[in-house]
């Protein structure tokens, strides 16, 4: 989640969380902490008794991923010991229960630079009662493997208390945001290569909608709500299909311009996800992001789970 949510629907969230995700965090390339505007975020999360995390992420202005930034991090370990005593004054001072470190992609040649700043972290955090997540670094595509290593899960897991395992991406074809065949091999393997036992899948809380014909690299789908979906369909009155082989609902309608697909998730798609979370025996489900309502799988994991609650 990040701080600007929604305060009604954080309300109505929290109750089914463990922890609260808090981004904005980055850093200079001399080891400053950039921080948001999270305090209220942080006490909101204690009223309803889930864990504030603070996440880190090196990104640029525009808050995308910055690869340059990592790379200086990565490659001087006075800037590691400069942030991470920054991190841990600020989480002592504000009541973060641990940090969440996430590197999308990891530069070239410096695979191992980030594995010692991770049990550097780790050794840190644990030292003075923090918990350390660890949100698992993308594979590179073939294109980018010549500017990025290859993450190495297993050597990954030692350091974090959990990890997280973002299962989702088409690869810009008209689909949905986490195809079940991709989630299931992205599951698999995690858990193969992680042990399950750390392991959250990490899924996404948004439809998407597609103009067709889709013209790849040229169009690109609409975000909207799991709950907006269905609405919109009632709206133009067509018929809503689920897809078993995929897990999602899907269905088509004419919008001013053109033909929309509309691919969006349903209590009959979170059972097959949550089957796959049962059968592999993975700890939990990360959701990305809390910015748009989604209550029926709220409530659909409440009862089939019980929620855990560390504060």
């Amino acid at each position: 989640s990040g701080c600007h949510i929604h305060q009604e629907l954080l309300h109505r969230t929290l109750p089914y969380l463990t922890y609260l995700t808090i981004c904005g965090y980055s850093f200079t390339g001399e080891g400053r902490l950039i921080s948001p505007a999270d305090m209220p975020l942080i006490q909101l999360a204690g009223e309803y008794q889930a864990a504030p995390i603070m996440r880190l992420r090196p990104t640029d202005q525009d808050g995308c991923y910055s690869p340059d930034l990592a790379g200086s991090l990565l490659s001087s370990s006075g800037i590691q010991g400069r942030l991470l005593a920054n991190i841990l004054t600020m989480m002592e001072r504000k009541g973060y229960m641990g940090l969440d470190i996430d590197f999308e992609l990891i530069p070239k040649g410096l695979a191992e630079s980030y594995l010692a700043f991770l049990d550097k972290a780790s050794a840190l955090l644990h030292d003075s009662g923090f918990l350390l997540h660890i949100t698992l670094p993308i594979a590179a595509t073939p294109a980018e493997s010549l500017m990025y290593d290859a993450p190495d899960y297993a050597a990954i897991a030692p350091a974090a208390d959990l990890l997280t395992l973002n299962a989702w991406g088409g690869g810009g074809q008209v689909s949905p945001a986490a195809p079940f065949p991709l989630v299931r091999q992205i599951a698999e393997q995690g858990a193969g290569l992680t042990g399950a036992e750390k392991l959250l899948l990490g899924l996404p809380n948004y439809a998407l909608s597609w103009a067709l014909p889709h013209e790849p690299g040229v169009s690109y789908p609409i975000a909207l709500s799991n709950q907006q979906a269905p609405a919109l369909a009632a709206k133009h009155g067509t018929h809503i299909h689920f897809e078993e082989g995929l897990a999602s609902s899907t269905f088509l309608y004419a919008g001013p311009k053109e033909t929309r697909r509309v691919w969006f998730q349903d209590a009959r798609g979170l059972e097959q996800c949550f089957d796959l979370i049962d059968r592999l025996a993975i700890r939990g489900l990360s959701c990305w992001n809390l910015h748009r309502a989604f209550q029926q799988s709220w409530s659909f994991a409440s009862a089939r789970y019980n929620i855990e609650k560390l504060v």
